[in-house]
């Protein structure tokens, strides 16, 4: 199932850098247990590569242990 273009997180971030206009800062916090930690890995990676500020704070544990 493909995203649709109002859901597609890469394309969304690609299409707002693209824009120059002032971005909301955006946080982005992971377990490193967490089912999404390597996803949220990748989208901080395709966030520099694009040069999107954003923030990705990680710690020990779960989705839900902090």
């Amino acid at each position: 199932m493909e995203p649709s273009p109002e859901t597609d997180l890469i394309q969304l971030a690609k299409s707002a850098v693209e824009s120059g206009k002032d971005l909301p800062r955006i946080l982005m916090t992971s377990g490193t247990e967490d089912f999404l930690h390597d996803v949220s890995i990748e989208y901080s990676k395709y966030f520099n590569s694009i040069g999107l500020e954003h923030e990705l704070h990680t710690w020990e544990g779960d989705h839900c242990s902090k």
